[in-house]
């Protein structure tokens, strides 16, 4: 399957340098939402296998479909640290689909990201009863939720790896016109279809 992926630079020199790179450092993403990139990890572990890496502990990431099925590749924007543009690498490449798990990326950016539960009406019932009780207001409060309920509302998450997956109230889009993401443990030097570069000026 051919998938699209942003890195920066020490991501491609590595990747000719070993001929395999790897996820190696934490984005602000997951010191934000560790709780759910720790699960996905996990949904990687229980689907795909571990890691050839036993260092490694979060995948990499990358795009099936950005936006629709006509617009599935999508653009190149290079990313700023403290205002200032790094060097980066955008990259094609051509991976088996028995290594790659793919998921409803508005899923998992508005619900799993947030702590929300999905598509579980008596669920959203027992959340709303438990923040009213305990004076929870403004949403979600996933890291303070009892062990129980955090295990619920992640088992609802599993709707994200069904693409086919549609609920008036949650995600109604077809699969064509989804965007898709997918995960990944590693990447093969032979795997890479093209590269560009986005090489700022000192």
């Amino acid at each position: 399957m051919i998938i699209w992926t942003q890195q920066r630079l020490e991501f491609w020199e590595e990747l000719n340098r070993n001929g395999v790179a790897y996820c190696t450092c934490q984005s602000w993403l997951y010191r934000e939402y560790g709780f759910a990139y720790e699960w996905l990890a996990e949904q990687m572990r229980q689907r795909l296998g571990e890691p050839t890496r036993t260092d490694i502990r979060l995948p990499l990431w990358g795009w099936v479909q950005y936006g629709c099925y006509k617009s599935k590749k999508p653009k190149f924007r290079p990313n700023n640290v403290d205002n200032k543009p790094i060097a980066e690498v955008f990259i094609e490449a051509e991976i088996p689909d028995e290594m790659l798990l793919q998921s409803n990326f508005n899923l998992w950016a508005w619900h799993c990201l947030n702590g929300w539960q999905i598509g579980d009406e008596q669920l959203q019932r027992d959340i709303d009863a438990y923040n009213s009780k305990n004076g929870i207001k403004g949403g979600a409060d996933f890291m303070n939720y009892p062990q129980e309920l955090k295990e619920r509302i992640a088992n609802s998450w599993q709707h994200i790896f069904d693409l086919n997956y549609r609920n008036p109230r949650y995600h109604n889009r077809p699969k064509r016109n989804t965007p898709i993401q997918a995960t990944f443990w590693s990447l093969r030097r032979e795997w890479v279809r093209s590269v560009r570069f986005n090489m700022p000026k000192e």
